[in-house]
């Protein structure tokens, strides 16, 4: 589904800059036609000025007064003649834009019944008015918003779709929004309540959609756990509900899965050498849960799980609630749950709190309550690893604001602190929105459905796995999407990387296979059991309980050769993206010599060039910085063995300041190993 690219039905003539562009237009225009009446009548009284003033105001109706050539002649102020053609033009343009604008909503609700195939919207909410923003004079599909009161649509109707006005809980409404013609319905609703009616009542006006058409496509935000889990036992069940396929979408786990593309894990965790992930989350609230659960589901690396620790002022009760959610399987056992106050103004509490699992971390998210807070935080945990003499890991700040704090935070004169490598994610609500409804992921998560579906044998039975992507079960969505999510952290694994184009992928031994097949396995199964599958000897869809739930040593060998295809298959998915896969070819550099440099880059032969740099003499930092100018596209990796201040401080204070941008716009900032 790609709910992000639409047609909205009707044109806005009349946004905000083109309102402040007209009242600009018609301002300057009359006061040109006044000044040239002035300078023609020569006015020494108010009342000529008024009789001015109202021949100024004729002209809007294209009534130039007949005694003008009388008193000036030939010789028109040229200021008149722009304001006798201008005045006119732009009230047709001001009448036309208010009349479109009366009647636009009218004609979009009227013409909803003739769609077929387009999206439905319903919740105005900030993703609403993010995604009417965002797709401004884009062209793809058609849509339709539900307004829920005259008020609510005079809103909306700012924006580029075809508003209607209704009850998003009635049934009816959807129907007339032309559900049983839809591709997609987004439910949106800032109210988790609403948004669980309006959930129902697709299903309910689904009910009468046609067979032959695919099942509508149904995302719906529900930020309440319980509510999540409510919709989706209603929903469960493709032959009872077959004319919709629902997909539950949090706005936490949107924020969590945007943060992890765009920051991915391998940036600050030498996964190429199998360090594992070691994760800290401070304060635990619907994002600290999307992360908790990502991580335990995605962040598997060398065949060990992730190591994740929670801080919470009320860690305990959180720990709690979480197992009660989502019981105990073997993914969610390695999380800890730790009592901290989270005050960045006690210097004692942060030194107890990095005495602890936190201390170790190699990947930190910050997700208090207020920004102001969290960048305090940030700093004062930054502070604390300086007292340590240890280097600071990365820092993830949850943004609530549209603001980022972050940006100037590596400038500011605190000495002897690491502030770099600490940023922000959230607060983007279009930005969220794209990931909310996971329509890249989607794709690629269909494409490895598909490449399943193609190999099984003609003629045997159809497990519910194996249904087409369009009657595919959420659960089974939620496996190809965890397994599309995994892909950049198995390349990462693999020291590989990709490139537009062809080519054969790089030679793995069977020693590497085999790791790669152990750390598949894992992750397969820490995805089924967060579902809720758990192991039997024989498998049953319905109980969901799976043979292959036991140690990879233990599994047979037609279970072990899936496994170990799983890189095979990776290779041939980014090839139908147009996608080559590549091993680094990386280089140390010296010197700073720019034909030695040019030389060495040209050398890279067996893949794109990485330079692995400490930044230990200003030799390095020179060398790197004359890469990048004639690599513009070179990857770099820094790997230090102490704090970032204590290195800089090594450096000579003309070279410090590129050593700082280098740290910052690192692809990797990895510990030196030993």
């Amino acid at each position: 589904m790609t709910p992000t690219s639409l047609r909205w039905t009707v044109v806005n003539l009349g946004g905000q800059k083109a309102t402040l562009l007209k009242t600009v237009l018609g301002a300057a225009t009359c006061v040109l036609g006044f000044l040239g009446f002035v300078e023609i009548y020569r006015p020494a009284t108010p009342e000529a000025y008024i009789e001015c003033l109202f021949r100024t105001v004729q002209l809007l109706f294209a009534q130039f007064p007949t005694d003008v050539r009388s008193a000036a002649g030939d010789d028109i102020p040229w200021t008149l003649n722009v304001a006798r053609f201008a005045m006119p033009a732009l009230f047709l343009w001001f009448g036309a834009t208010a009349l479109v604008r009366k009647i636009r909503r009218p004609i979009g609700a009227a013409s909803v019944g003739m769609k077929r195939g387009h999206l439905i919207l319903t919740g105005a909410t900030d993703h609403t008015t993010a995604l009417m923003r965002r797709r401004k004079g884009e062209s793809a599909e058609d849509g339709v918003i539900l307004a829920g009161d005259e008020a609510e649509a005079a809103t909306l109707s700012a924006g580029r779709g075809a508003v209607l006005v209704g009850d998003s809980a009635d049934p009816e409404t959807w129907r007339r929004a032309g559900v049983l013609r839809a591709r997609a319905a987004l439910i949106l609703e800032s109210d988790d309540r609403a948004g669980m009616a309006a959930a129902l009542a697709v299903a309910e006006a689904a009910r009468d959609r046609s067979t032959e058409l695919e099942p509508i496509d149904v995302v719906c935000a529900l930020a309440d756990p319980d509510l999540r889990a409510l919709v989706d036992q209603v929903y469960r069940g493709q032959d009872v509900l077959p004319g919709v396929a629902l997909h539950i979408a949090s706005p936490a786990e949107a924020r969590v899965r945007d943060l992890l593309a765009r920051e991915p894990l391998h940036r600050s965790v030498d996964v190429e050498r199998g360090e594992p992930v070691r994760a800290a989350i401070l304060g635990f609230g619907a994002t600290g849960e999307a992360l908790a659960l990502q991580l335990a589901r995605a962040a598997i690396v060398a065949d060990q799980p992730p190591q994740i620790v929670v801080v919470d002022r009320q860690a305990a009760r959180q720990g709690r609630a979480f197992r009660e959610r989502h019981g105990r399987p073997a993914p969610l056992e390695t999380i800890a749950f730790q009592e901290g106050d989270l005050d960045p103004g006690d210097e004692g509490e942060i030194d107890r709190l990095l005495a602890g699992p936190l201390g170790e971390a190699n990947i930190v998210f910050v997700c208090l309550s207020d920004d102001p807070t969290s960048v305090l935080m940030a700093v004062a945990l930054r502070r604390g690893w300086a007292r340590l003499g240890r280097l600071a890991p990365p820092i993830r700040l949850r943004r609530h604001g549209p603001h980022d704090l972050t940006r100037q935070l590596s400038a500011l004169p605190i000495p002897d602190v690491d502030l770099t490598r600490i940023s922000s994610f959230g607060g983007d609500e279009a930005r969220n929105l794209e990931a909310l409804t996971g329509a890249r992921l989607d794709r690629r998560a269909r494409a490895i459905h598909d490449g399943y579906i193609s190999r099984l044998p003609a003629g045997g039975p159809t497990q519910p796995s194996q249904r087409p992507w369009p009657r595919l079960g959420q659960a089974y969505r939620q496996a190809n999407r965890d397994q599309a999510d995994y892909i950049p952290l198995r390349l990462a694994s693999l020291g590989w990387t990709t490139r537009p184009g062809a080519g054969a992928p790089p030679t793995l031994t069977d020693a590497a296979i085999e790791r790669a097949a152990r750390t598949e396995h894992r992750r397969w199964a820490a995805s089924a059991e967060l579902i809720g599958w758990r192991h039997a000897a024989v498998r049953d869809n319905a109980r969901k309980r799976h043979p292959d739930l036991v140690p990879y040593d233990t599994l047979s060998e037609a279970a072990k050769a899936k496994d170990r295809a799983v890189v095979g298959d990776m290779v041939a998915l980014l090839a139908q993206e147009g996608v080559a896969v590549s091993a680094f070819d990386s280089l140390r550099l010296d010197s700073a010599d720019a034909e030695a440099i040019a030389a060495r880059l040209a050398s890279a032969t067996e893949g794109p060039p990485r330079i692995i740099s400490g930044l230990d003499t200003d030799d390095q930092v020179r060398a790197l910085e004359t890469a990048r100018r004639l690599r513009p596209d070179v990857i770099w990796r820094i790997e230090l063995d102490e704090p970032v201040p204590s290195r800089l401080e090594a450096l000579s204070p003309d070279v410090r300041p590129a050593a700082m941008a280098l740290i910052e716009g690192a692809d990797q900032v990895v510990a030196a190993s030993d």
